[in-house]
């Protein structure tokens, strides 16, 4: 079984749940006294909702992460398939969760085999 379909069969043994994220691209405009505008790319994907709380990484321990605010209490970790994506997520994206839940994306460590994307798992924080 490949990585991919790994991962995605990881997801879905999880009970995956379903995701928009949004990214929001703003073009400035071409003279300054005209208005620039925004365009916004939404990705709707089956995501996995992990804990975070209870694992250490490479930053440190949970309660280490906390202090060094790299983790506030509350913040969530989606990880999603990276396969179908039509953008790269990245820090300051939303995430709204069960349609409701607005959520600002952390940060996006990629889980990757081979220089191609697997996994993005997400740290997202209301």
């Amino acid at each position: 079984m490949s990585k991919l379909a790994s991962a995605l069969a990881t997801i879905k043994r999880m009970g995956g749940i379903q995701v928009d994220i949004r990214q929001s691209t703003v073009t400035p405009a071409a003279e300054s006294w005209k208005t620039s505008s925004t365009a916004v790319a939404t990705n709707t994907v089956w995501a996995a909702l992990t804990s975070i709380a209870h694992r250490d990484t490479e930053e440190g321990s949970y309660a280490g992460r906390i202090a060094k605010n790299i983790v506030k209490r509350g913040d969530r970790e989606y990880l999603i398939p990276a396969s179908g994506m039509t953008f790269v997520p990245s820090a300051g994206d939303e995430l709204v969760d069960d349609g409701t839940q607005r959520q600002r994306i952390i940060s996006v460590p990629t889980i990757a085999d081979k220089g191609v994307d697997i996994v993005y798992q997400l740290q997202a924080r209301i």
